[in-house]
């Protein structure tokens, strides 16, 4: 990951490099931006300056990095760097609206479980502690046991159980979401997935199509030509991927020799521009909806997890007291 935590070092350092590049050049651009960026951006600024030159420095501690990313598509148009500098920009940017959006719903979603499943706690734990005690020692003075599913949530440990479970879910939602969110900060490819994970696997497979087909489509606004910069993106693309799971195999999908047949008949056509701009805006709208799946499907999950916990919670309360006025 690239030195800088903060989500936004990368959107700020780029849009304001592109826009002294128009006047001074990448290299002149970099050294003004070294001498007027804040002391936390400097070491971004030191790290892309030394990845664009001659011999770049490979420090195994800094590890891969948006940086790393843009270093290497300026070097795949070496005579249309501001260019391509400027639709990475926009590329940074449209990004950061889309999985800020996708962040922010998870975000309050995973806050509301968390809330209700403290409450839940905090109520197991009171009557567990206060009521229960009393509800069954007044059962068992006229010779009756309390009800059995009062007993296992109170008594055995069920309750404990479905809490440990429903924090377990909540902690890998979490942690799945900003792994992934961390993940598209770095524009690291995802991961291949299992089938049956369906919807996250949908979700890594669109968001790796949609940046192979934004490199292709910066390369080609910086003058490569079409099919070679989707082949030079893939190569960008299965690099990073090797680099990040050894086992990963860069063989061609059939989306992949699809991609490359279009390109070829719009390159023939002489539209090949427009051709890419309307993949990527495709593709951008396919990775909205796999996100809306996947924030879906997971808040079922959690919300039937929840809601089995407090149903249970609320049957086992009223259980015995129930059964306890009756004996009154």
């Amino acid at each position: 990951m690239f030195s800088s935590k903060a989500p936004d070092h990368l959107a700020f350092l780029t849009r304001h490099l592109a826009a002294a590049a128009e006047q001074h050049g990448l290299d002149g651009a970099l050294q003004r931006l070294a001498e007027a960026a804040p002391e936390r951006y400097a070491q971004d600024v030191e790290r892309l300056k030394q990845l664009l030159g001659e011999e770049p420095v490979q420090d195994s501690t800094v590890g891969l990095s948006p940086y790393e990313t843009l270093a290497a598509l300026l070097r795949q148009a070496p005579e249309h760097r501001e260019r391509l500098l400027s639709g990475f920009v926009d590329y940074v940017q449209q990004s950061r609206a889309v999985y800020e959006t996708f962040l922010t719903g998870i975000i309050g979603f995973l806050w509301y479980v968390a809330i209700v499943s403290v409450v839940a706690l905090v109520t197991t734990i009171t009557y567990g502690m206060f009521v229960f005690p009393q509800v069954a020692g007044l059962l068992q003075s006229v010779q009756q046991s309390p009800p059995l599913l009062a007993e296992v949530m109170f008594q055995r440990g069920g309750a404990p159980i479905l809490i440990a479970t429903l924090l377990a879910a909540l902690a890998i939602a979490a942690m799945g979401t900003l792994t992934f969110y961390r993940r598209i900060q770095q524009m690291k490819p995802m991961p291949q997935l299992p089938a049956w994970v369906p919807g996250a696997a949908r979700l890594c497979r669109t968001y790796n199509q949609g940046l192979l087909l934004n490199f292709a489509r910066l390369l080609n606004q910086s003058g490569v030509a079409g099919t070679q910069a989707l082949d030079q993106a893939a190569l960008l693309s299965r690099h990073r991927r090797q680099v990040e799971d050894p086992a990963f195999t860069s063989t061609p999908s059939n989306t992949d020799d699809e991609w490359r047949h279009q390109l070829a008949v719009a390159e023939r056509l002489g539209t090949i521009e427009t051709e890419l701009s309307a993949q990527c805006e495709e593709h951008s709208g396919t990775l909205s909806m796999a996100l809306l799946a996947v924030r879906e499907r997971l808040s079922l999950i959690l919300k039937l997890i929840l809601f089995t916990y407090v149903g249970l919670l609320v049957i086992s309360m009223y259980q015995p007291i129930f059964q306890s006025s009756s004996v009154i």
